[in-house]
This record gives C-alpha cells, sequence and structure tokens, in this order.
C-alpha cells in the first residue's frame, strides 16, 4: 500500500489527528480541495492520478474520543454503499487504507446543493419540487431497505440535491436527489449493534423508538422523511424548538400540529397532509408500512392535490400555478 505524503505527525504516531492539505498523495489520489467536516469525517475533493477521474474521499475523524468508533463507522458506510446501486444513492468506489493506516473511503463527486443549504434561502418549497426531493429520497430508501438496510440518520445535511429547478440544473431526464453519509446505518440482521451507535443520531430528526433504544426498522427512516417533508413545506420543524433536550422529550412525547396549519394551500385532511402526519406517527405501527406504500400514497395525493388546484385555477383563472 502506498503511503500518504504529507502530512507526517510530528509526534510519529498515525492516530493522531490529522487534516490533509491540497496536493497530497492518497494511495491513487491527489488531494485537490478540503470540502468539509461532518460528525465523523472529512471529505476531500481528489483526482485519480492515472485515470483523471474526480472523486470524492471520506477520511475518519480520528482528532477525538471517538477515532476508533469514527474508523469503524467509515468502514460500515463503505460496505453498505457497496450493496446498493441506484440513481438516488451516492456511488462508492473503493475503500483503502495507506501504509501508515489512514483508512479512506472513495465515492462519486457530487456537484449541487445539500438541501438544508437551499432550506436556508428558499425555508418552504412549493409543492411540486418537495414532493419531487421527497420521492427521490424515498426511492433510494427504498434500495436502501432492500437491501436490508436503515439509513436513520436521513435529515437535510444528508440530502444532495445535484439537478433540478433547485439548482438551476433542470436537465429533463436526470435526478434531483443522492442520498449520502451512512456513518449511522443499520442493518436489518444486526443483532449485536455497536453499542456506541445507539447513543448516536440527531435529535430533531430521531424515531422515538431510536430516542428510547428500541429496535429499528424501515419504519424509522419513515418518521425521519416524515420530518423532512414537513419541515420543507411548512418552513419550520414540526416540533419548534432548537433545545436538544427538549427535542428529545418533544420527539417521544409531543405530536406536532397539523400541516396546513402552515401551508393554507395544502388542505387539512387532505391526502398529502394525512400521510405526512401518519409518518410522524409516535408508534412505529401507525406510520406506512414500507416505502412502497408511502410512495404509492404520495402519489395518490399529489395527483388529487392537482386535481384541487385545478379546479381552483378554473374557478379563478390566473390562480395558483405550479403544476
Amino acid at each position: 500500500m502506498s503511503e500518504t505524503k504529507p502530512p507526517k505527525n510530528p509526534h510519529g504516531d498515525a492516530l493522531q489527528p490529522r487534516r490533509l492539505r491540497e496536493g497530497d498523495e492518497v494511495g491513487n489520489y491527489l488531494v485537490l480541495a478540503h470540502l468539509f467536516t461532518g460528525g465523523m469525517g472529512d471529505i476531500y475533493a481528489a483526482v485519480h492520478l492515472q485515470l483523471n477521474r474526480h472523486v470524492a474521499l471520506k477520511v475518519p475523524r480520528v482528532d477525538t474520543p471517538a477515532a476508533d468508533f469514527n474508523r469503524r463507522r467509515l468502514l460500515a458506510e463503505a460496505q453498505f454503499l457497496s450493496r446498493v446501486a441506484h440513481g438516488n444513492v451516492v456511488a462508492v468506489y473503493d475503500f483503502a487504507a495507506t501504509s501508515d493506516r489512514l483508512e479512506y473511503l472513495v465515492m462519486e463527486l457530487l456537484d449541487g446543493h445539500s438541501l438544508d443549504q437551499i432550506l436556508d434561502k428558499t425555508p418552504h418549497l412549493q409543492i411540486p419540487h418537495a414532493i419531487r426531493v421527497v420521492k427521490e429520497m424515498a426511492r433510494g430508501l427504498a434500495a436502501f431497505h432492500r437491501a436490508g438496510i436503515f439509513h436513520v440518520d436521513l435529515k437535510p445535511e444528508n440530502v444532495m440535491v445535484v439537478a433540478g429547478a433547485l439548482v438551476n440544473k433542470a436537465v429533463e431526464g436526470e435526478n434531483w436527489i443522492k442520498l449520502i453519509d451512512l456513518g449511522t446505518a443499520r442493518l436489518t440482521y444486526e443483532h449485536n449493534i455497536d453499542t456506541e451507535l445507539t447513543l448516536v443520531g440527531t435529535p430533531a430528526y430521531m424515531s422515538p423508538e431510536a430516542i428510547q433504544d428500541r429496535p429499528v426498522d424501515g419504519r424509522a427512516d419513515l418518521y425521519g422523511l416524515g420530518i423532512v417533508f414537513y419541515e420543507i413545506l411548512a418552513g419550520r420543524h414540526p416540533l419548534h424548538t432548537t433545545d436538544d433536550a427538549e427535542m428529545i422529550q418533544a420527539q417521544v412525547e409531543q405530536r406536532p400540529p397539523p400541516l396546513s396549519t402552515f401551508r393554507p394551500d395544502i388542505p387539512a385532511s387532505s391526502s398529502l397532509e394525512r400521510l405526512i402526519m401518519d409518518c410522524l406517527e409516535k408508534r412505529p405501527s401507525k406510520r406506512p408500512g414500507s416505502m412502497l406504500e408511502f410512495l404509492s400514497r404520495l402519489d395518490q395525493a399529489y395527483s388529487e392535490w392537482r386535481k384541487q388546484v385545478a379546479q381552483c385555477a378554473t374557478i379563478m383563472p390566473g390562480g395558483p400555478i405550479g403544476l
């Protein structure tokens, strides 16, 4: 295996913190730029030295007490992503380590913006755009579920928008969405779950069963999807608090207000509102039974909404648009 050139650790300990720099070589890759730092790892833009292929490199953060955990989860993420080839999921190309024990995951380099970046500028989306985003998210999640994988950490920053009207790249036929970051994902048959994994998550998007350390399945992802769906339509989180302790309690106990409270163009008790509110049920048994059921209901709800908008436009010419 090739060595990482540079950086060199001044203490001679390969397990100490390191940050790659532009021009560093990692295996067959030349680092071009640091893109961002996540909870468990750093992401870099790089290029393959022989193939001239641009990629993203993810390396684990080792500057925290959770260094060993971050390494384990990077390998798990590589294994999970290698099981799924889908247009709405970031592609993985390789996983390797240098001779000085720098592990790295090689992935598709995405050109776009995360959904949370888009929401910073446009707090709530047009209904057709929101439905397109959520439908593609659900398709990617359905692919994970078919492979026996639960994402468990679905949130706007883990959704990349790479095409479409939201990023001014409306190319016909292209997927808008790529799901990323499976650092906390779990397997259907994973009985001996990493004990540290049960403590990891984003309170604002965690399902009640995950918070209570109960078994999770695909319906936990439906809960997270429901939160994102509500958020991109309402322009606010369904449980309106910024305090983590309060959020954890609210996720378990508090029922969010109906979506129509914040979106008058979505009729109260409409199929669309009922679908989203069903996803936010505290008991998994009350949520849609699967992503496929969710997608079927979403198509029906969108069709109903379009008919309602068309009727309004007929009664009031020049009325709502965006079909």
